[in-house]
């Protein structure tokens, strides 16, 4: 059977209540919008909706929100990037949507829904992840960028639940990946000739949260506007040759 593809036009209308103004409607259409890749901010993972319907629900339930300008983007983490692709894979249109269900980053600004009883469906993201997600082994470990610039970061390491049977623990090494054209790809070193990890075992706290802070300039330059990831590599330690390894990711903007 043909593939059915989403050629009408799905569009949508942000009414924004700015300060001291009378509520106004930004609206822009996706036409020929055929699918919906969508990145998880904790994970770094992307996936590509084509149902129908899944794309109509979730650009529903966005457009259905009223909005409130709350100033200019900081940098910080999200927990699901949008993006509306056409047949060819160009993107039409982006969004970012932050773990409260009420704001959203959309061209460098947040934006925060008024109506208390009306929020953002994470529940219906969370479950269009949970069958890519089924067999990584739940250690309850997420990562979140903050203090974000151009040449580092703090990276912050909670834990919390979860069912590690040793002890959890990372070490200095890490990756930076930039999103090109809805796609991963690996940042090439700005260093020449090889590049050595120190063998440090840092412990994450159960229950808990660490910091670390990373510079990569040397590695990596200054970096570019754009939306990229670092990915770092944890362990959990039983004893000697006895161990599971698991890599997660923070999802981070330059502006």
């Amino acid at each position: 059977m043909k593939k059915r593809i989403l050629l009408y036009c799905l569009s949508l209308a942000f009414v924004l209540l700015g300060a001291g103004c009378a509520p106004r409607t930004l609206s822009f259409a996706i036409e020929g919008a055929s699918k919906l890749a969508i990145t998880c901010g904790t994970t770094g993972e992307t996936i590509e909706v084509q149902d129908e319907e899944s794309i109509q629900h979730i650009t529903n339930n966005i457009n259905a929100l009223r909005f409130s300008d709350q100033g200019k983007v900081d940098g910080s983490g999200w927990s699901y990037a949008l993006n509306w692709l056409d047949q060819q894979g160009n993107s039409l249109e982006t969004i970012a949507l932050m773990g409260d269900g009420y704001t959203i980053t959309y061209d460098g600004r947040y934006y925060k829904g008024m109506d208390t009883d009306h929020a953002i469906d994470l529940a219906f993201l969370d479950g269009l992840f949970s069958n890519t997600q089924a067999e990584a082994l739940d250690w309850g470990i997420t990562l979140r960028a903050q203090d974000v610039q151009p040449t580092g970061l703090t990276l912050v390491i909670d834990q919390t639940g979860g069912s590690p049977t040793g002890e959890l623990q990372y070490g200095s090494d890490y990756r930076l990946d930039i999103l090109q054209a809805g796609q991963w790809e690996a940042l090439p070193y700005v260093l020449e000739g090889d590049v050595a990890w120190t063998s440090e075992a840092y412990v994450v706290p159960m229950e808990g949260t660490v910091e670390e802070e990373i510079a990569w300039e040397r590695l990596y330059g200054s970096l570019a506007p754009g939306t990229y990831r670092l990915s770092k590599s944890f362990m959990d330690f039983r004893g000697a040759g006895d161990y599971d390894t698991q890599t997660y990711w923070a999802v981070f903007k330059i502006m």
